[in-house]
């Protein structure tokens, strides 16, 4: 079953009809949102499932590390989730995960913002000392499969991200470098380049043969921005 409709409820639509897991990928969109009844709607939904008897798979997100946000509704929201599943005395799986880089209308998503702002030549606020993860979500199913089919590795949370980590300016120069326009920056002295605790994940992938390069994150954005 999968709760949503989203990137990642598209992504993980092949377990739509399977009975044995619960994809709950009907989270909030916009991580800047101060709206408490979005967060409250989630909750309220999520309930529906914490005495499920199948797996329940919830995605949350790295940002929890990030020192800057950690006063953010969205994070204590996020946190509380995953609180409230671990709680529930059910088989469980958390994947925090970093900025999904596919095909999306959501204008909220981080390189959706940069693609519009740069393409359209409007302003872009820029924190100079924030880095971010970047993931392709075909890559989430490919490496998240092979978890949720394995009820070994249930009732835990993992931190789903490569050693990709890239400071924000330069993410923002690849886009440029893709859309061949240069942004109008407004550089802000604020951001956190936070480390993810991911050894277990990356130790994970190279049980699976995942490799990742250093042009990974160009490569997606390329992919999917170009």
């Amino acid at each position: 079953m999968v709760i949503g409709n989203g990137l990642l409820a598209r992504a993980f639509s092949h377990f739509e009809n399977d009975d044995s897991v619960i994809v709950f990928a009907s989270g909030v969109s916009n991580s800047g949102s101060n709206d408490p009844l979005q967060y409250e709607r989630e909750i309220d939904l999520l309930k529906q499932y914490l005495s499920t008897k199948v797996c329940l798979v919830y995605f949350s997100t790295v940002s929890v590390y990030d020192s800057t946000l950690e006063n953010s509704l969205y994070i204590k929201h996020k946190k509380t989730v995953e609180e409230l599943i671990s709680n529930a005395g059910i088989n469980y799986l958390i994947f925090r995960l970093p900025i999904l880089v596919g095909k999306t209308t959501n204008p909220h998503t981080l390189t959706n913002h940069f693609f519009h702002q740069i393409n359209n030549g409007l302003s872009l606020k820029i924190f100079s000392k924030a880095c971010r993860y970047l993931l392709d979500v075909d890559d989430v199913v490919t490496v998240l499969n092979p978890i949720i089919g394995n009820n070994l590795l249930y009732n835990k949370i993992w931190n789903v991200c490569f050693k990709n980590k890239i400071n924000v300016e330069e993410l923002v120069r690849l886009m440029e470098k893709i859309t061949g326009k240069s942004a109008e920056k407004n550089l802000i002295d604020k951001g956190d380049c936070y480390e993810v605790p991911n050894k277990e994940f990356l130790s994970y992938l190279n049980e699976i043969k995942f490799r990742t390069d250093e042009f990974y994150n160009e490569r997606i954005l390329l992919k999917y921005y170009s």
